[in-house]
């Protein structure tokens, strides 16, 4: 949890800043108004994750059914792309969807590299669903990493990035050796 105290959300130019947090919560009004970094229910904060590429970590059709695969899709501020963050220990957190309320895992807890990320109940005893953020010291950027999901002797963790580093809307996310700035991700930011 510690990790995260050091996100820094980016800076919103003034003018949207006001029009996200002074638009009344109704629904009617969420569906024309722009995406919000961070929405807070019941004492809990959830964040909109956003890759290098602007795509929104988001769960395909808004589902909530275990299993299903994790993807990027544009930020629209749909319930389904916002995530809290659950601390385990000094570096771990679950990553748990708003929409949902089943967790980001590994599927079927792959060890080899290149697993797909899924939503699954969440459990802080599954190592494949402990989350960590490294600061890749590049502005606002971060790399989420699962430790468990990595077999290599010289990689000691992977890194969520869209399916062949592709930028399009859809786009499976899957866990692997970090190679590029497509497994870079900021939290609550602007729009």
């Amino acid at each position: 949890m510690k990790n995260m105290l050091r996100l820094v959300i980016p800076a919103i130019a003034a003018g949207s800043m006001l029009a996200a947090f002074a638009l009344p919560s109704s629904a009617a009004t969420a569906k024309t108004a722009a995406p919000r970094a961070s929405i807070t229910v019941d004492g809990t904060t959830y964040y909109q994750l956003k890759n290098h590429d602007g795509k929104c970590l988001d769960m395909i059709g808004g589902s909530k059914t275990k299993g299903t695969a994790a993807q990027q899709w544009a930020c629209n501020g749909n319930a389904q792309q916002y995530w809290a963050f659950i601390g385990l220990s000094d570096e771990d957190d679950l990553i748990k969807n708003y929409n949902s309320g089943l967790c980001l895992s590994i599927k079927d807890n792959d060890i080899n590299g290149g697993g797909e990320v899924w939503q699954w109940p969440c459990s802080d005893g599954n190592a494949f669903e402990n989350w960590s953020f490294y600061d890749t010291h590049s502005g606002d950027w971060y790399i989420v990493y699962n430790t468990a999901a990595c077999d290599y002797p010289e990689q000691d963790s992977c890194g969520m990035h869209p399916d062949s580093n592709s930028t399009a809307n859809g786009a499976v996310i899957y866990d692997q050796v970090v190679s590029s700035t497509a497994y870079y991700w900021e939290v609550g930011s602007a729009r």
